[in-house]
């Protein structure tokens, strides 16, 4: 077997798996035109997910429960989230429990993916592409994974763009 062609895609996986991790871990620095351009792409992708949803209408059944559940999150987070203004820049963190949790669901349903890929890909000359596709496509619970982080990570930027906003308000009327 050629193990080649999948260094450079899992070495790219690996990068932005470190960056991740790494933006979740500790205090981050607020940038309102990253928080909206992220938080629009998810939201665009999970429209088409609604729509891919209605070949398998038990999915939204997981969907509506990872919403559910990144809601819990997101209130979590909101409540134990910690603002600090350094040098002009506004840096915000949430709780470590909530990012480790939101990353450990997200790494162990991405690894999960990624076996499952390894694994259909030994099979992939038995499989057409459109077999393959509504294989991906009947998976609800990852579905329901990425509604979960799509309502945290979509809600969270909201929250600490709403705050951000507000300190910059405070600061404004402080110094005047």
């Amino acid at each position: 077997m050629n193990y080649s062609q999948y260094v450079i895609p899992v070495l790219l996986i690996a990068f932005i798996l470190y960056r991740r991790v790494k933006r979740s871990i500790g205090f981050q620095a607020y940038h309102q035109r990253r928080l909206v351009i992220r938080s629009t792409i998810l939201l665009l992708v999970v429209l088409l997910l609604l729509g891919v949803s209605a070949i398998h209408p038990v999915s939204y059944i997981y969907e509506i429960a990872g919403s559910l559940l990144g809601s819990v999150l997101l209130i979590m987070a909101i409540k134990w989230s910690r603002f600090e203004t350094r040098q002009g820049t506004i840096y915000y963190r949430t709780h470590i429990w909530i990012e480790t949790f939101v990353l450990f669901v997200f790494l162990s349903r991405f690894l999960y993916r990624m076996f499952y890929l390894f694994q259909v890909s030994g099979k992939q000359a038995d499989l057409n592409s459109s077999q393959m596709n509504m294989q991906y496509t009947k998976d609800p619970l990852t579905m329901g994974v990425y509604f979960l982080l799509v309502v945290y990570y979509v809600g969270y930027a909201f929250y600490v763009i709403r705050k951000a906003r507000g300190m910059a308000e405070e600061n404004r009327q402080i110094s005047s």
